[in-house]
Protein backbone atom coordinates (compact mmCIF):
# COMPACT_ATOMS: atom_id res chain seq x y z
CA UNK A 1 0.00 0.00 0.00
CA UNK A 2 2.93 2.77 0.58
CA UNK A 3 4.60 1.42 -2.65
CA UNK A 4 1.62 3.03 -4.28
CA UNK A 5 1.39 6.01 -2.24
CA UNK A 6 5.41 6.56 -2.84
CA UNK A 7 4.85 6.87 -6.48
CA UNK A 8 2.26 8.92 -6.50
CA UNK A 9 3.12 12.22 -8.30
CA UNK A 10 2.04 15.76 -6.63
CA UNK A 11 -1.62 16.28 -7.89
CA UNK A 12 -1.59 19.33 -10.21
CA UNK A 13 -1.90 23.11 -7.88
CA UNK A 14 -0.43 21.55 -4.79
CA UNK A 15 3.13 23.64 -5.40
CA UNK A 16 1.59 25.30 -2.07
CA UNK A 17 0.54 22.44 0.14
CA UNK A 18 0.89 19.71 1.29
CA UNK A 19 1.52 16.70 -1.77
CA UNK A 20 1.06 13.78 0.67
CA UNK A 21 -2.60 14.03 1.73
CA UNK A 22 -4.55 14.00 -1.61
CA UNK A 23 -3.06 10.61 -2.79
CA UNK A 24 -3.46 9.36 0.78
CA UNK A 25 -6.93 10.62 0.60
CA UNK A 26 -8.08 8.97 -2.58
CA UNK A 27 -6.43 5.44 -1.74
CA UNK A 28 -8.50 5.65 1.70
CA UNK A 29 -11.88 6.63 -0.63
CA UNK A 30 -11.08 3.71 -3.31
CA UNK A 31 -10.16 1.00 -0.16
CA UNK A 32 -12.53 2.19 2.31
CA UNK A 33 -13.09 -1.08 4.03
CA UNK A 34 -9.69 -1.36 4.34
CA UNK A 35 -8.61 1.51 5.37
CA UNK A 36 -11.63 1.50 8.34
CA UNK A 37 -10.22 -2.25 9.32
CA UNK A 38 -6.98 -0.46 9.51
CA UNK A 39 -7.63 2.60 11.26
CA UNK A 40 -9.31 -0.22 14.67
CA UNK A 41 -12.32 0.27 16.45
CA UNK A 42 -12.08 3.82 17.88
CA UNK A 43 -11.08 4.63 14.27
CA UNK A 44 -7.57 6.54 15.32
CA UNK A 45 -5.38 3.46 16.17
CA UNK A 46 -3.36 3.18 12.97
CA UNK A 47 -0.13 0.74 12.12
CA UNK A 48 3.10 2.70 12.92
CA UNK A 49 4.17 1.59 9.56
CA UNK A 50 1.87 3.45 7.82
CA UNK A 51 1.97 6.83 10.85
CA UNK A 52 5.56 6.23 10.58
CA UNK A 53 5.60 6.78 6.71
CA UNK A 54 2.85 9.59 6.84
CA UNK A 55 4.42 11.48 9.31
CA UNK A 56 8.07 10.98 7.23
CA UNK A 57 6.54 12.76 4.54
CA UNK A 58 4.73 15.39 6.64
CA UNK A 59 8.26 16.15 8.43
CA UNK A 60 9.85 15.86 4.74
CA UNK A 61 7.60 18.79 3.54
CA UNK A 62 8.10 20.98 6.09
CA UNK A 63 11.58 20.89 6.63
CA UNK A 64 11.35 21.41 2.41
CA UNK A 65 8.92 24.51 3.09
CA UNK A 66 10.76 26.49 5.97
CA UNK A 67 14.48 25.57 4.10
CA UNK A 68 15.90 24.28 7.33
CA UNK A 69 14.99 27.08 8.96
CA UNK A 70 12.88 24.90 11.63
CA UNK A 71 14.10 22.24 13.61
CA UNK A 72 13.50 20.67 16.80
CA UNK A 73 10.55 20.66 18.94
CA UNK A 74 8.89 23.11 16.48
CA UNK A 75 9.07 20.65 13.57
CA UNK A 76 7.67 17.31 15.12
CA UNK A 77 5.12 19.50 17.19
CA UNK A 78 4.30 20.46 14.04
CA UNK A 79 4.32 16.89 12.09
CA UNK A 80 2.20 16.12 14.76
CA UNK A 81 -0.10 18.47 14.13
CA UNK A 82 -0.86 17.92 10.69
CA UNK A 83 -0.47 13.90 11.18
CA UNK A 84 -3.19 13.94 14.23
CA UNK A 85 -5.55 16.43 11.41
CA UNK A 86 -5.25 14.04 9.28
CA UNK A 87 -5.88 10.92 10.81
CA UNK A 88 -9.31 12.59 12.61
CA UNK A 89 -10.66 13.91 9.51
CA UNK A 90 -9.96 10.99 7.59
CA UNK A 91 -11.56 8.88 10.63
CA UNK A 92 -14.79 11.09 10.37
CA UNK A 93 -14.95 10.80 6.21
CA UNK A 94 -14.58 7.45 6.21
CA UNK A 95 -16.98 5.96 8.98
CA UNK A 96 -19.69 9.29 8.55
CA UNK A 97 -20.75 8.06 5.56
CA UNK A 98 -19.66 11.52 3.69
CA UNK A 99 -20.61 12.24 0.34
CA UNK A 100 -17.51 14.69 -0.57
CA UNK A 101 -14.22 13.22 -2.82
CA UNK A 102 -11.20 12.88 -1.79
CA UNK A 103 -9.67 15.69 -3.71
CA UNK A 104 -12.84 18.22 -1.48
CA UNK A 105 -12.06 16.35 1.68
CA UNK A 106 -8.00 17.42 0.62
CA UNK A 107 -9.46 20.75 -0.06
CA UNK A 108 -10.78 21.66 3.16
CA UNK A 109 -7.71 19.62 5.13
CA UNK A 110 -4.87 21.68 3.44
CA UNK A 111 -6.65 24.95 3.81
CA UNK A 112 -6.67 24.15 7.38
CA UNK A 113 -3.07 22.32 7.84
CA UNK A 114 -1.06 24.22 5.48
CA UNK A 115 -2.33 27.97 6.31
CA UNK A 116 -2.35 26.73 9.90
CA UNK A 117 0.96 25.40 10.00
CA UNK A 118 2.62 27.85 7.03
CA UNK A 119 1.44 30.76 9.48
CA UNK A 120 2.41 29.58 13.09
CA UNK A 121 5.97 28.10 11.51
CA UNK A 122 6.65 31.66 9.80
CA UNK A 123 6.02 33.28 13.28
CA UNK A 124 8.29 33.42 16.44
CA UNK A 125 8.02 30.81 18.91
Amino acid sequence: MLQALVAAPRPVGTEKAFAFSRPVLEHAQARRDLHRALLGGNGRDMPDEIRNWIASQIRRELSQLCEGRTTGADLEISVRYVLGALVEVMHWWLENGSTLSAVEVDQRFQRLAFGGVGAALKGPF
